[in-house]
């Protein structure tokens, strides 16, 4: 304890999880979508960069 307080500040939170307990598929295929695009951009980027190298 603190010794200028005068009685403990001591806080007790109850929360419920039932709501939270369950995201969905949605967080799961935002991800796998952001994950392909992202393979994909990186495919076309490396095809653009060799295609590159050989024309010069």
């Amino acid at each position: 304890q603190h010794l200028s307080l005068t009685k403990p500040e001591t806080r007790l939170y109850d929360v419920e999880a039932s709501g939270q307990s369950d995201p969905g598929v949605g967080p799961a295929a935002f991800c796998g979508v952001g994950l392909t695009v992202g393979l994909l951009g990186v495919a076309a980027g490396t095809f653009f960069l060799i295609k590159g190298n050989e024309c010069s």
